[in-house]
């Protein structure tokens, strides 16, 4: 029985230590990252954690693709420290994750966006501009 205790507060404390806020960073919500992205599309940097298959089925134009697992090795060759990021991700725990990789080496300028960037309506119309090849432009 002290074994299920000790597995079930395991559990809890996984739970918790993976919810925990990230120091410095930053969220918007879709108005904002729509904004942003019309606005002022050249004064940040879009960095997207999710997979390379879920990329390149839908993403926005010019956005880095550098999965969480990869970001410590790939990172430092693309992404500057004084560049302004903001994560897209497939959910925002997955974003947090990231943020957290990236403060741990160095980066303080993160943004991350808190909706689900699939649900987002100007993701959605920069995604629908296709190419002649059937493939989202770039």
């Amino acid at each position: 029985m002290a074994i299920y205790y000790f597995i079930v507060c395991m559990i809890i404390a996984v739970i918790a230590w993976r919810s925990r806020p990230v120091r410095g960073l930053r969220y918007i919500n879709e108005d904002q990252f729509c904004k942003l992205l019309k606005v002022e599309p050249q004064s940040f940097k879009l960095l997207d954690v999710r997979d390379q298959v879920d990329y390149y089925e839908a993403h926005v134009p010019g956005a880095l693709n550098i999965s969480v697992g990869r970001l410590r090795y790939v990172r430092k060759n693309e992404l500057y420290f004084d560049d302004d990021i903001i994560i897209i991700s497939a959910t925002k725990a997955q974003g947090k994750k990231a943020a957290r990789i990236m403060r741990q080496c160095g980066y303080s300028h993160l943004t991350l966006v808190s909706d689900d960037c699939m649900s987002i309506p100007c993701f959605q119309e920069l995604i629908s501009r296709k190419c002649k090849c059937n493939s989202p432009c770039v």
